[in-house]
């Protein structure tokens, strides 16, 4: 756990708010093409469940529509806690 993460989760901790219940995230197709990207939204995921999320909703502008089917392949290959 890095420094901003370990000030997260005791930030979560005094804090007398909930965490969200739903978490939306809006990517672009570039964003998916960055080396490592699949790992980083397997880790936002992870880090969303752990702060109280029930749902994360992963939506993904696309311009190019041929990338669609690698897109779809690659995150349904994510090990996503739910």
């Amino acid at each position: 756990m890095g420094a901003y993460d370990a000030y997260l989760a005791l930030r979560h901790r005094l804090a007398d708010a909930d965490g969200p219940d739903h978490v939306a995230l809006v990517l672009t197709e570039r964003d998916l093409l960055e080396q490592g990207a699949y790992d980083t939204l397997e880790r936002t995921l992870g880090w969303a469940f752990d702060y109280g999320a029930e749902r994360v909703t992963v939506s993904v502008s696309v311009l190019d529509e041929a990338v669609v089917p690698t897109l779809v392949r690659e995150l349904r290959g994510i090990d996503a806690p739910r």
